[in-house]
């Protein structure tokens, strides 16, 4: 998803988005999530940074999860924290 896409989905549910150095990150997560960018975006609206830097921290697992077992990111991202929490 172009950053100008996230930006813009972002305010239109949120009515914010996040400062453009994060979206390197946003966007590693997302690629790494099999999920639709709406459900992306909201899962980014719900768990903020806080859930993106921490999906980031295991993007492997996170790829495991989604693109392997077929999780959405919530799904994935509460797995994830029973796992390494």
């Amino acid at each position: 998803m172009l950053r100008q896409e996230f930006d813009d989905l972002m305010v239109e549910k949120a009515g914010w988005t996040f400062p453009p150095e994060n979206y390197e990150r946003i966007e590693q997560v997302y690629l790494h999530c099999e999920d639709s960018k709406s459900n992306f975006v909201d899962f980014c609206i719900e768990k903020d940074m806080n859930g993106i830097e921490f999906l980031y921290a295991y993007r492997r697992e996170l790829q495991i999860l989604s693109h392997g077992w077929g999780l959405d990111i919530a799904v994935a991202h509460l797995r994830l924290k029973i796992l390494f929490e």
